[in-house]
């Protein structure tokens, strides 16, 4: 026999109880209030057109970029996120805005 095979064989043999009789107990209730929160008070379209259509385009270092870094950072904290805050990484450069774009389909 191989040892690949006699490897697979007894990782088998020796985890196959592990698998079968250390099942994790399924807490429905809270399965069941993230469903409610998901399907009932979701504010995901709501954040969504605020940062898509509210701050626009985001190119790095714009100011569009400053404005909705901000605008997240203070809607963790609204959210009751605690200690929200930017972190500097280094220099980026010039950074750049674009004034005008079009796209013809």
């Amino acid at each position: 026999m191989h040892r690949f095979q006699l490897l697979f064989l007894s990782l088998c043999y020796f985890l196959t109880p592990l698998l079968l009789f250390s099942q994790e107990k399924t807490d429905t209730a809270m399965i069941s209030k993230i469903k409610n929160e998901g399907m009932n008070n979701s504010k995901v379209m709501e954040i969504l057109a605020e940062i898509a259509d509210e701050n626009g385009p985001r190119l790095t270092g714009s100011p569009n970029y400053f404005q909705a870094a901000e605008w997240a950072k203070n809607k963790f904290t609204a959210l009751g996120l605690d200690n929200s805050h930017f972190e500097r990484w280094g220099t980026f450069g010039r950074g750049w805005q674009l004034q005008h774009f079009s796209a013809h389909v």
